[in-house]
């Protein structure tokens, strides 16, 4: 990634993954000056393959992003390597600083820095994650499909990833890591889908070197598993959102409309960064990445060209202070 900055572009987005290429590669085929500047530190880099993106799946990260990058210089857009320091508004747009001190300048702002994972601090998951320590059932279900497994309690709505589980192994185990038991409603829950509980602290996670082996307690106590499921939380991987004023959710997700419009006018944000407030469960998976960056280009084409020649939008022009509002 080698390309030189201009002075300005109509959008500039920060962010090179499934989101923010695939935004940037609408709004080239779209004629619009656009650079994506890409930190190169995918949320999804450790995983062996995407999965659930038709025509793609299994496809490793590195080679979907290489791809995308490809795509977009094909019709004029530019893919800057750099990390973006900061993001702030400027006369009627917005000023990017880079770390190396270059400055460019946007009409536009599409941000698509993602998510950064706050992983337990468990001996041994880290090394694993990605491959078969886990997120997502939509995403790495299969692959450890007819296995025993486990899942990760950290939070109410964890029972709700083991209940999933079950359509995928008959062997499914809850593990509380020392943390208190679920409500007795849940635990029931639990105990019919045929899910039981261990209450121990976790010493570690033990491997092969290649495949994960057994989960070790800290009294020695141990349990075979093949695959374990951890619903971590998560951050927002970078401070440009807020800093520039856009409204957030109680769990600290940028609040968007259905277009991808933050609550600042010229702001857009798109993949697991955003979330309208309306959605019920965070639709963190590659295609809906990349379609939120898709439907965030459109909507900063449309209000470009309002501004360039005053037609009228087919949708409301401004989110103002609620998203859903827009």
């Amino acid at each position: 990634m080698e390309d030189q900055l201009m002075d300005g572009y109509d959008v500039v987005v920060v962010g090179g993954g499934a989101a923010g290429l695939s935004g940037a590669l609408m709004l080239a085929r779209s004629r619009r000056s656009v650079v994506v500047i890409d930190a190169g530190t995918p949320r999804n880099a450790p995983a062996e393959g995407v999965h659930g993106l038709l025509a793609r799946d299994g496809m490793p990260p590195a080679e979907l992003l290489d791809r995308g990058r490809a795509e977009v210089r094909g019709y004029g857009g530019q893919v800057v390597a750099g990390q973006v320091t900061s993001a702030k508004h400027d006369g009627d747009g917005f000023a990017v600083t880079l770390g190396d001190g270059r400055v460019v300048r946007a009409r536009r702002l599409l941000v698509a820095t993602g998510l950064a994972d706050e992983l337990p601090g468990v001996p041994g998951l880290r090394d694993r994650w990605g491959r078969d320590v886990v997120h997502c059932p939509y995403c790495h279900g299969w692959e450890l499909r007819d296995q025993p497994l486990a899942f990760l309690i950290l939070r109410p709505a964890d029972v709700f990833l083991g209940l999933k589980l079950t359509h995928l192994s008959s062997d499914v185990v809850g593990l509380l890591n020392g943390t208190p038991d679920p409500p007795p409603a849940q635990q029931e829950m639990l105990r019919e889908a045929g899910i039981t509980l261990r209450a121990e602290p976790i010493a570690r996670l033990a491997d092969d070197g290649d495949r994960l082996r057994q989960v070790i307690f800290t009294g020695g106590t141990y349990l075979d598993r093949a695959g374990l499921f951890v619903h971590p939380p998560a951050r927002q991987a970078a401070p440009f959102a807020a800093s520039l004023g856009c409204d957030m959710l109680p769990d600290g997700i940028v609040a968007v409309d259905d277009l991808g419009r933050t609550s600042v006018p010229g702001v857009y944000a798109a993949g697991d960064m955003g979330r309208r407030a309306a959605m019920p469960i965070p639709g963190q998976l590659v295609a809906v990445a990349a379609a939120a960056g898709t439907l965030a280009a459109v909507a900063a084409d449309q209000e470009l060209l309002l501004a360039d020649t005053g037609a009228p939008l087919p949708w409301p022009a401004s989110v103002g202070s609620d998203p859903e509002s827009g």
